[in-house]
């Protein structure tokens, strides 16, 4: 699926950090800005599921499942690097 053109500016700034982390520590992708970048992206968001799991789902039909943090708001790197790959294979990057 490509990008949609009229991706507001937020959007398209958290995919880029999304597919291009910087290399020095900087301030991680909150949780909530991923979850409004997929949703701007068509995905429907589950969030009524146990514990802390959220169930999204692509306009491909592709569904993944992503815990909330539970310390701060930042998303760790391995749940970064799980989106990141999931948005590639779904056709998903810049």
């Amino acid at each position: 699926m490509p990008i949609p053109t009229d991706l507001h500016r937020r959007h398209r700034e958290t995919l880029d950090r999304i597919f291009n982390p910087p290399k020095r520590k900087a301030p991680g992708i909150s949780f909530q800005e991923m979850l409004s970048l997929l949703r701007a992206l068509g995905a429907h968001v589950d969030e009524k599921r146990e514990g802390s799991r959220v169930k999204i789902t692509l306009p491909s039909g592709s569904s993944g499942v992503i815990h909330r943090p539970h310390k701060g708001r930042a998303l760790d790197g391995g749940t970064t690097a799980y989106v990141r790959e999931w948005l590639r294979e779904n056709g998903y990057q810049p």
